[in-house]
Protein backbone atom coordinates (compact mmCIF):
# COMPACT_ATOMS: atom_id res chain seq x y z
CA UNK A 1 0.00 0.00 0.00
CA UNK A 2 1.30 3.46 -0.69
CA UNK A 3 1.89 5.80 1.88
CA UNK A 4 -0.36 8.99 3.00
CA UNK A 5 2.07 11.44 1.65
CA UNK A 6 2.83 9.36 -1.64
CA UNK A 7 -0.85 9.80 -1.94
CA UNK A 8 -0.71 13.25 -0.91
CA UNK A 9 2.18 13.99 -3.42
CA UNK A 10 0.27 12.21 -6.21
CA UNK A 11 -2.74 14.22 -5.50
CA UNK A 12 -0.81 17.41 -5.19
CA UNK A 13 0.57 16.66 -8.92
CA UNK A 14 -2.69 16.08 -10.44
CA UNK A 15 -4.17 19.46 -9.18
CA UNK A 16 -1.77 21.15 -9.66
CA UNK A 17 -1.94 19.21 -13.77
CA UNK A 18 -5.43 20.31 -13.82
CA UNK A 19 -4.97 23.62 -12.91
CA UNK A 20 -2.56 24.41 -15.55
CA UNK A 21 -4.87 22.63 -18.04
CA UNK A 22 -7.60 24.37 -17.12
CA UNK A 23 -5.45 27.96 -16.82
CA UNK A 24 -4.71 26.44 -20.84
CA UNK A 25 -7.95 26.29 -21.93
CA UNK A 26 -9.51 29.42 -21.13
CA UNK A 27 -6.65 30.61 -23.02
CA UNK A 28 -7.73 28.81 -25.95
CA UNK A 29 -11.05 29.35 -25.32
CA UNK A 30 -10.43 33.50 -25.60
CA UNK A 31 -7.91 33.53 -28.53
CA UNK A 32 -10.58 31.31 -29.85
CA UNK A 33 -13.30 34.30 -29.43
CA UNK A 34 -10.62 36.78 -31.21
CA UNK A 35 -10.21 34.80 -34.15
CA UNK A 36 -13.95 34.33 -34.25
CA UNK A 37 -14.17 37.93 -33.79
CA UNK A 38 -11.46 38.80 -36.74
CA UNK A 39 -13.61 36.42 -39.13
CA UNK A 40 -16.53 38.07 -38.49
CA UNK A 41 -15.13 41.58 -39.22
CA UNK A 42 -12.73 40.26 -42.52
CA UNK A 43 -16.20 38.54 -43.69
CA UNK A 44 -18.44 42.21 -42.79
CA UNK A 45 -15.30 43.77 -44.71
CA UNK A 46 -15.67 41.36 -47.56
CA UNK A 47 -19.32 42.02 -47.89
CA UNK A 48 -18.81 45.42 -47.64
CA UNK A 49 -16.42 45.42 -50.72
CA UNK A 50 -18.45 43.35 -52.72
CA UNK A 51 -21.62 45.41 -52.58
CA UNK A 52 -20.05 48.77 -52.92
CA UNK A 53 -18.50 47.28 -56.00
CA UNK A 54 -22.34 46.98 -57.18
CA UNK A 55 -23.12 50.19 -56.24
CA UNK A 56 -23.45 53.64 -58.50
CA UNK A 57 -21.85 55.88 -55.96
CA UNK A 58 -23.79 58.80 -57.51
CA UNK A 59 -26.96 57.80 -56.77
CA UNK A 60 -26.96 54.82 -54.74
CA UNK A 61 -28.23 52.35 -57.02
CA UNK A 62 -27.20 49.68 -58.60
CA UNK A 63 -24.25 50.32 -61.26
CA UNK A 64 -24.08 48.59 -64.66
CA UNK A 65 -22.56 45.04 -63.27
CA UNK A 66 -25.04 44.68 -60.54
CA UNK A 67 -27.88 44.91 -63.55
CA UNK A 68 -26.05 42.30 -65.36
CA UNK A 69 -25.80 40.01 -62.86
CA UNK A 70 -29.46 40.10 -61.52
CA UNK A 71 -30.56 39.95 -65.37
CA UNK A 72 -28.51 36.86 -65.75
CA UNK A 73 -30.04 35.73 -62.44
CA UNK A 74 -33.48 35.99 -63.47
CA UNK A 75 -33.07 34.96 -67.04
CA UNK A 76 -31.40 31.52 -65.76
CA UNK A 77 -34.15 30.72 -63.02
CA UNK A 78 -37.20 30.90 -65.90
CA UNK A 79 -35.14 28.97 -68.23
CA UNK A 80 -34.78 26.46 -65.48
CA UNK A 81 -38.31 26.74 -63.42
CA UNK A 82 -40.31 23.68 -63.47
CA UNK A 83 -43.35 23.19 -64.79
CA UNK A 84 -44.73 24.22 -61.53
CA UNK A 85 -45.20 28.03 -60.69
CA UNK A 86 -42.54 28.93 -58.80
CA UNK A 87 -43.19 30.70 -55.44
CA UNK A 88 -43.58 34.30 -55.70
CA UNK A 89 -40.57 36.81 -55.39
CA UNK A 90 -38.21 33.58 -56.67
CA UNK A 91 -36.32 33.78 -60.07
CA UNK A 92 -38.34 31.96 -62.73
CA UNK A 93 -41.27 34.13 -62.64
CA UNK A 94 -42.49 36.30 -65.03
CA UNK A 95 -40.75 39.48 -65.24
CA UNK A 96 -40.58 43.23 -66.88
CA UNK A 97 -37.87 45.80 -67.85
CA UNK A 98 -38.08 49.42 -67.73
CA UNK A 99 -35.70 52.02 -69.15
CA UNK A 100 -36.09 55.46 -68.49
CA UNK A 101 -34.17 58.16 -69.82
CA UNK A 102 -34.04 61.96 -68.65
CA UNK A 103 -35.62 63.98 -71.52
CA UNK A 104 -33.30 66.96 -72.90
CA UNK A 105 -30.44 66.40 -69.92
CA UNK A 106 -27.46 67.33 -72.55
CA UNK A 107 -29.09 71.01 -72.02
CA UNK A 108 -28.77 70.45 -68.60
CA UNK A 109 -25.40 70.00 -68.24
CA UNK A 110 -24.49 72.35 -71.12
CA UNK A 111 -26.43 75.45 -69.72
CA UNK A 112 -26.17 74.84 -65.91
CA UNK A 113 -22.96 72.68 -65.84
CA UNK A 114 -22.20 69.01 -64.35
CA UNK A 115 -22.75 69.75 -60.85
CA UNK A 116 -26.46 70.17 -61.42
CA UNK A 117 -26.36 67.79 -63.93
CA UNK A 118 -25.58 65.20 -60.84
CA UNK A 119 -27.87 66.82 -58.81
CA UNK A 120 -30.90 65.86 -61.39
CA UNK A 121 -29.40 62.16 -61.49
CA UNK A 122 -29.79 61.95 -57.76
CA UNK A 123 -33.07 63.34 -57.71
CA UNK A 124 -34.66 60.63 -60.08
CA UNK A 125 -32.36 57.98 -58.44
CA UNK A 126 -34.63 59.01 -55.55
CA UNK A 127 -37.96 59.09 -57.12
CA UNK A 128 -37.08 55.71 -58.62
CA UNK A 129 -35.83 54.61 -55.05
CA UNK A 130 -39.01 55.58 -53.00
CA UNK A 131 -41.36 54.03 -56.21
CA UNK A 132 -39.69 50.23 -56.34
CA UNK A 133 -39.67 48.01 -53.23
CA UNK A 134 -39.15 43.79 -52.36
CA UNK A 135 -36.60 42.56 -54.81
CA UNK A 136 -37.11 44.89 -57.75
CA UNK A 137 -33.66 45.78 -58.96
CA UNK A 138 -33.35 49.78 -59.76
CA UNK A 139 -29.97 50.48 -61.26
CA UNK A 140 -28.09 52.70 -63.27
CA UNK A 141 -27.40 51.94 -66.75
CA UNK A 142 -25.03 54.64 -67.64
CA UNK A 143 -25.38 58.40 -67.87
CA UNK A 144 -28.53 59.81 -67.82
CA UNK A 145 -30.08 56.09 -68.24
CA UNK A 146 -31.82 53.92 -65.55
CA UNK A 147 -33.20 50.58 -65.63
CA UNK A 148 -35.09 48.76 -63.42
CA UNK A 149 -36.16 44.58 -63.44
CA UNK A 150 -39.23 43.78 -61.97
CA UNK A 151 -40.20 40.23 -61.03
CA UNK A 152 -43.36 38.83 -60.36
CA UNK A 153 -44.76 41.93 -62.97
CA UNK A 154 -46.15 41.38 -66.20
CA UNK A 155 -46.01 43.97 -68.75
CA UNK A 156 -49.10 46.73 -67.45
CA UNK A 157 -47.86 46.23 -63.98
CA UNK A 158 -44.53 47.42 -64.93
CA UNK A 159 -46.20 50.31 -66.88
CA UNK A 160 -47.97 51.05 -63.84
CA UNK A 161 -44.72 51.21 -61.82
CA UNK A 162 -42.87 53.83 -64.77
CA UNK A 163 -46.06 55.71 -64.94
CA UNK A 164 -45.80 56.46 -61.10
CA UNK A 165 -41.98 57.47 -61.47
CA UNK A 166 -42.69 59.49 -64.41
CA UNK A 167 -45.61 61.68 -62.89
CA UNK A 168 -44.11 61.85 -59.54
CA UNK A 169 -40.47 63.19 -61.18
CA UNK A 170 -42.20 65.72 -63.58
CA UNK A 171 -44.39 66.97 -60.41
CA UNK A 172 -41.18 68.59 -58.99
CA UNK A 173 -39.88 71.77 -59.59
CA UNK A 174 -35.89 72.69 -59.74
CA UNK A 175 -34.17 75.06 -58.36
CA UNK A 176 -30.54 76.13 -58.45
CA UNK A 177 -29.20 75.88 -54.74
CA UNK A 178 -26.53 78.94 -55.31
CA UNK A 179 -28.70 81.24 -57.55
CA UNK A 180 -32.46 80.35 -56.70
CA UNK A 181 -32.67 80.02 -60.68
CA UNK A 182 -35.82 77.81 -61.19
CA UNK A 183 -35.25 75.38 -63.65
CA UNK A 184 -38.89 74.34 -63.44
CA UNK A 185 -40.41 70.66 -63.86
CA UNK A 186 -37.89 68.27 -65.90
CA UNK A 187 -39.46 65.26 -67.37
CA UNK A 188 -38.27 61.57 -68.84
CA UNK A 189 -38.81 59.02 -71.41
CA UNK A 190 -40.04 55.13 -70.37
CA UNK A 191 -39.88 51.97 -72.35
CA UNK A 192 -41.03 48.36 -71.18
CA UNK A 193 -41.00 45.36 -72.00
CA UNK A 194 -42.41 42.20 -70.55
CA UNK A 195 -40.11 38.96 -70.88
CA UNK A 196 -40.81 36.61 -72.82
CA UNK A 197 -40.07 32.32 -72.04
CA UNK A 198 -36.48 31.46 -72.95
CA UNK A 199 -35.38 35.15 -74.32
CA UNK A 200 -32.21 36.39 -74.13
CA UNK A 201 -31.38 39.33 -71.44
CA UNK A 202 -30.20 41.09 -74.53
CA UNK A 203 -33.28 40.84 -76.66
CA UNK A 204 -35.21 42.17 -73.41
CA UNK A 205 -33.33 45.00 -73.20
CA UNK A 206 -33.19 45.82 -76.92
CA UNK A 207 -37.34 45.51 -76.73
CA UNK A 208 -37.11 48.05 -74.02
CA UNK A 209 -34.47 50.19 -75.41
CA UNK A 210 -36.97 50.21 -78.80
CA UNK A 211 -39.99 50.96 -76.37
CA UNK A 212 -37.66 53.50 -75.11
CA UNK A 213 -37.02 55.03 -78.62
CA UNK A 214 -40.67 55.44 -79.44
CA UNK A 215 -41.21 57.45 -76.30
CA UNK A 216 -39.18 60.12 -77.04
CA UNK A 217 -40.06 59.78 -80.86
CA UNK A 218 -43.05 60.83 -79.77
CA UNK A 219 -42.62 63.41 -77.85
CA UNK A 220 -40.82 62.65 -74.88
CA UNK A 221 -42.37 62.66 -70.93
CA UNK A 222 -43.91 59.45 -71.65
CA UNK A 223 -44.06 55.83 -71.00
CA UNK A 224 -43.82 53.31 -74.57
CA UNK A 225 -44.44 49.61 -74.17
CA UNK A 226 -42.91 47.06 -76.20
CA UNK A 227 -44.89 45.63 -78.82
Amino acid sequence: LSRPSSVRKVLRELIETSEVYAEQTELFAAELDVARAQIEDLTNELKTVRESALLDHLTGLGNRRRFDMAMDAFVEGRRDASSDAPEPGQPGGVFSLMIADLDRFKRINDTYGHDVGDSVIRQFAQTVRLTVKGRDVACRFGGEEFAVLLPDTGLLGARHVAERIRQTFAAQSFVLADTRERLGSLSASFGVAEHKPEEPGSALIRRADAALYRAKSNGRNRVSTAD
